[in-house]
C-alpha cells in the first residue's frame, strides 16, 4: 500500500503483541485525510492495516505503565555492582567495572531521555485497538494535538448530517398504550 497521501504520526512501538519485539515487530500510525492508519508489523513481511474513520472514534485513552519506573530501578540496581568495581585495585576489575558502568549508563540515559511509558487505547463503537506507535506520554500528547481537531471536525460534520437526514415526524400517530398495564 502507497503511503504518499499519509503523515506519519510521532512514535514508534511493538503494540500489545509481546512476541513481536521477538520477532522485530513494529507498529505505526498515520494521519490520513480522514482517518487514521494503523500499520503493525508482527515480524518481517507481514503487515496488518487498521482503518480507523474520525467519525467512529468514541475515544482515546492514554494511561500510564510501570515499565518506565521497572526498568530504571532494574538498571539502577545493577549498577551497583559495577560502581563497586571501579574501587577494585585489580585494572582488570576495573575495565570491567567501566565497560559495564558505560553500558548500562548508556541505556539508562536512553530510558530517562524517552520519557515515561503510557498505553494508548483507541476506541470506536466496534473494537479497540492499542496504538504501539504512542509507547511514551510524549510521542501519545503530539499525536494527540495533532488529531484532536480533525476527530472533533468530523464528528460535527456527521452529526450534523445525521440529524439533518432524520427528520423528526411530529404528524405520526401513535398508538395508545394498553389498558391494564
Amino acid at each position: 500500500m502507497s503511503l504518499n497521501n499519509y503523515v506519519k504520526l510521532p512514535g514508534s512501538g511493538y503494540g500489545k503483541r509481546s512476541l513481536a519485539r521477538v520477532a522485530g515487530g513494529t507498529s505505526r500510525t498515520y494521519l490520513g485525510p480522514d482517518h487514521l492508519l494503523v500499520v503493525e508489523r508482527p515480524a518481517p513481511g507481514i503487515e496488518n492495516y487498521r482503518r480507523l474513520p474520525f467519525y467512529n472514534i468514541e475515544t482515546i485513552i492514554v494511561a500510564p505503565t510501570r515499565s518506565f519506573y521497572v526498568n530504571i530501578s532494574v538498571v539502577g540496581v545493577l549498577l551497583i555492582g559495577p560502581i563497586f568495581m571501579l574501587f577494585s585495585d585489580s585494572t582488570a576489575v576495573n575495565g570491567f567495572g567501566i565497560v559495564f558502568c558505560l553500558i548500562l549508563g548508556l541505556f539508562l540515559i536512553v530510558e530517562l531521555f524517552k520519557g515515561p511509558s503510557a498505553r494508548t487505547i483507541v476506541r470506536t463503537s466496534v473494537q479497540e485497538i492499542e496504538l504501539g506507535s504512542c509507547s511514551r506520554h510524549r510521542s501519545a500528547r503530539k499525536t494527540l494535538e495533532l488529531i484532536e481537531s480533525k476527530i472533533l471536525a468530523a464528528q460535527a460534520g456527521s452529526s450534523a448530517e445525521s440529524a439533518g437526514s432524520r427528520p423528526i415526524d411530529t404528524d405520526r400517530d401513535f398508538d395508545p398504550e394498553p389498558d391494564g398495564r
